[in-house]
């Protein structure tokens, strides 16, 4: 087994030299490597962007279509939240954030990240995103394929708030702890390199 790694947008090319049978997942929106390299793979199923739909929104007794929608709709801005972002795509919201909303308190960036964004992120992945695309990955990752995963953002650190969260980073978490609890269902199945879903 081989556990599935995050990197950078810009250290890909890189990577994909030194390591050309290696697989790499782009996972933001509209997932623009996948068009430009033949070795990338649109994963843009793990984007918070999608509307999925159903999404719990933590600390109310709504639903959202995407985890992006929850991100921002709870962010306080100029003293309000704002659930019309709980709607649709998830889209950004302008403005300076005073916090997120949780239940009736006002929490800051990191403790946001670690209750809202996190629990919201891993409720898609459990419940919405294609079962079989993660199986395609789990399989591979038990055959001891390296695969590398990657978004817009540079930031990997939930305690960096520098910059905007990589939900890659938060992704390969969730698939590296898939693999620990089904490393014996996984282990020598063969498969065929990893083919995108129509």
């Amino acid at each position: 087994m081989r556990n599935v790694e995050w990197t950078k947008r810009e250290l890909v090319p890189h990577l994909h030299e030194q390591n050309p049978d290696a697989l790499f997942y782009d996972t933001s929106t509209n997932a623009p490597l996948a068009g430009d390299f033949d070795y990338v793979t649109d994963a843009r199923e793990f984007s918070p962007f999608i509307p999925y739909g159903g999404i719990p929104v933590p600390g109310r007794r709504e639903l959202s279509d995407s985890v992006e929608g929850v991100w921002q709709g709870l962010k306080i801005i100029k003293g309000s939240i704002d659930t019309a972002y709980f709607r649709g795509k998830g889209r950004k919201r302008k403005g300076q954030p005073s916090g997120h909303l949780y239940f009736d308190k006002v929490l800051s960036y990191i403790p946001a990240r670690e209750r809202i964004y996190v629990p919201t992120y891993t409720f898609m992945f459990n419940k919405r995103a294609p079962a079989s695309l993660l199986h395609q990955i789990l399989t591979l990752a038990g055959n001891n394929t390296q695969q590398y995963f990657f978004d817009v953002d540079k930031n990997q650190d939930i305690r960096n708030t520098s910059s905007p969260l990589s939900h890659a980073a938060v992704l390969v978490q969730l698939i590296n702890q898939r693999l620990q609890i089904q490393t014996p269902q996984l282990e020598s199945q063969p498969v065929d390199r990893f083919q995108a879903p129509e």
